[in-house]
């Protein structure tokens, strides 16, 4: 008992001690404003593809692979980015897996996993994209960093694979102001 204890002690220690930061997403810091994004993608001959007040996307490989990504701002500051990938017919878990295990290599393993399925659905059954479809089935991994910073990889039900890059101080700021303007409504 006191062996296990020790030991999951020394693992927990050496989790904090070598944790990472995220400080920013594919290059760029986080807080940083629209124009630097714009001036940052021209410089990597990256069109616009659509903006608004809160976000700038693009179309662009990300990993290798055809993505969708977009910036997301609070008060002209990057606090997040989303990239998805379209779905390809029967290889939405095998992405998936393939994209953890890159990011696993990168950061160390996540912090929370979460792999469910609902009967008459088990993993490894060979229907598992069917569950996630169908809301019965859903794959999901979580990175928190030492900053706080958080990093998540999902399949959505329309099995497109979202990776998604979160500063936690801007995000929760940009959420209370939203929670805020919800609540004046009422």
């Amino acid at each position: 008992m006191k062996k296990s204890i020790l030991t999951l002690t020394l693992l927990f220690l050496i989790s904090v001690l070598f944790a990472q930061n995220l400080d920013g997403f594919w290059g760029v810091k986080w807080g940083i404003g629209k124009q630097e994004i714009r001036t940052y993608l021209a410089s990597k001959n990256i069109a616009i593809a659509g903006e608004d007040n809160e976000s700038i996307a693009v179309v662009t490989p990300f990993g290798g692979k055809p993505a969708t990504i977009s910036y997301r701002f609070y008060n002209n500051q990057l606090y997040g980015a989303m990239v998805i990938y379209d779905y390809v017919d029967n290889l939405a878990l095998k992405n998936y897996q393939s994209t953890v295990a890159i990011l696993t290599e990168k950061y160390g393993s996540p912090t929370y996993v979460e792999s469910n399925y609902e009967s008459p659905y088990y993993k490894g059954d060979g229907y598992e994209e069917q569950a996630i479809r169908l809301n019965k089935g859903s794959e999901f991994s979580r990175w928190i960093f030492k900053d706080q910073n958080i990093l998540v990889c999902s399949i959505g039900t329309n099995l497109s694979m979202s990776l998604i890059y979160i500063n936690k101080e801007l995000y929760f700021q940009y959420q209370a102001e939203k929670d805020k303007q919800t609540s004046s409504d009422f």
